[in-house]
């Protein structure tokens, strides 16, 4: 008897959104999970891959993509196990990523405060791990090239 993939269609609206493998049922050869748009939706979206990935699969949980999407299509999920008889249960979520763009009229009023706030005079204050607390003036390095060590607040 063959192994059957799953598959599952997703409707994506216009926007960024990250596809993350979060956990399988079989840590030992978990599933691999195919991300691509369905057929003749290709020209809507587009996949961001890490830069040595060679095709859109997602190998093992904690991995992931971005897809952009132009204008509304649908992007077909695909879960395959990775040996006769394996497992072909994963959990993959799809998030939103937020454009972070202020409202119009928020635009307007940070514009206003910015160019009534004076920078002269002002000290940042960081906890180094390893060296305690850090004080520096504006555009100088807290923990930097020449004394690299964790921001911890």
């Amino acid at each position: 008897m063959a192994d059957v993939e799953q598959q599952k269609v997703v409707s994506l609206d216009r926007g960024l959104f990250f596809v993350s493998y979060k956990s399988a049922d079989d840590l030992a050869s978990p599933p691999r999970v195919t991300v691509v748009p369905t057929p003749g939706h290709e020209e809507r979206m587009a996949l961001i891959m890490h830069p040595d990935a060679t095709e859109p699969t997602l190998w093992e949980p904690n991995e992931g993509l971005m897809v952009r999407v132009k204008t509304p299509g649908t992007l077909q999920i695909q879960v395959e196990p990775m040996r006769p008889g394996g497992s072909r249960a994963a959990m993959v979520r799809i998030e939103p990523i937020q454009s972070g763009r202020a409202p119009l009229a928020a635009q307007g009023e940070s514009a206003a405060v910015q160019g009534n706030v004076a920078m002269d005079g002002i000290k940042i204050l960081g906890h180094v791990a390893g060296r305690g607390d850090v004080v520096v003036a504006p555009n100088a390095w807290i923990a930097g090239p020449t004394a690299p060590s964790r921001i911890e607040g």
